[in-house]
């Protein structure tokens, strides 16, 4: 989080911001880990966890070579609104809040799909 301040990455201050108010917990780690990916792949318990929620390139590349599962953040909304569990318009609107933070084509595609309503 710390780095992607630096880079001025405006996810970081989401995380901050959720941390600070106790919706995500920070949780002290045996090791050292060069960077946030390398601590998640080396602490992933698939018998804790089902997957992975992430739409970085880079780690959904390494998540796949070494086999933890992942989800794109777009595809969290399509399934609650396959559920009902979210309106299409409450999954559109919260689709649109995403967009800054997942690829052009992950927006298009989940667009897609719940005006379709799929």
């Amino acid at each position: 989080m710390d780095e992607g301040k630096q880079h001025q990455c405006p996810d970081a201050a989401i995380v901050e911001k959720n941390i600070q108010h106790d919706k995500i917990v920070v949780i002290k780690s045996q090791g050292k880990y060069s960077n946030g990916d390398s601590a998640l792949v080396s602490i992933f318990e698939p018998d804790s966890y089902d997957a992975v929620g992430t739409d970085d390139a880079k780690l959904t590349r390494k998540l796949k070579a070494i086999g933890i599962p992942f989800i794109l953040p777009a595809i969290f909304i399509l399934k609650l609104a396959q559920e009902k569990k979210l309106t299409t318009h409450e999954a559109v609107c919260s689709l649109e809040k995403l967009s800054e933070f997942i690829s052009e084509d992950e927006f298009s595609t989940v667009r897609i799909l719940l005006e379709k309503k799929i």
